[in-house]
């Protein structure tokens, strides 16, 4: 029996409302309740927990690579078939400021897919010996002869061979890492710069 708190009338231990007054019972809750909300949180978490790490490894395949070597990526690949380093006067019309040294890179660039695919020279970065990550120079100087710059639009199966230039601020070519980043979801790849 239970005791209703108003007016005091005793009632059937299961009952919701008083028989008399109305009054309604709060709800007890059973034991076993606590436990499994419990249950429930910590799956809770350990879902967060296991949807994070797949996010933030997702993607971080990263792999070494050489000079020459083809980088396979979703749908397309890549290949860096050679570099140069300059200083001073790179020709007629251009110079590299002083103490600092221009880096190219000859990339050669092949669409694997069915689709078009576009290459942006962003997915690439230097890091110096300093551990400076050097983005790629907006203005590139041509001493590639009739090379262009890599960026391009590929038709599927559609190749081109271009350069990617760098503006390095020090001249110490001993420890220089090419980065390339397929996608936000797919390999990455450094290269030492070194024949």
């Amino acid at each position: 029996m239970k005791r209703c708190n108003v007016c005091q009338t005793e009632c059937a231990v299961n009952a919701k409302f008083c028989g008399k007054c109305g009054y309604r019972f709060p709800e007890q809750k059973k034991k076993g309740d606590k436990l499994g909300t419990l249950i429930k949180i910590i799956a809770i978490f350990v879902f967060i927990a296991i949807v994070g790490y797949v996010i933030n490894n997702m993607g971080d395949s990263t792999y070494q690579a050489s000079i020459g070597e083809e980088l396979k990526c979703f749908d397309y690949t890549i290949t860096i078939d050679d570099f140069k380093f300059k200083t001073g006067s790179i020709d007629s019309y251009h110079e590299v400021p002083k103490g600092t040294e221009w880096i190219g890179l000859i990339v050669t660039a092949k669409n694997t897919s069915d689709n078009d695919v576009a290459i942006s020279s962003s997915k690439f970065e230097v890091i110096n010996s300093n551990g400076e990550i050097l983005k790629y120079d907006a203005f590139s100087y041509k001493v590639y002869g009739n090379y262009d710059t890599l960026g391009a639009k590929l038709a599927p199966g559609g190749s081109k061979t271009g350069y990617i230039s760098f503006s390095n601020t020090n001249t110490d070519n001993s420890n220089l890492i090419v980065v390339f980043k397929c996608g936000a979801w797919d390999n990455t790849y450094k290269i030492k710069l070194e024949k």
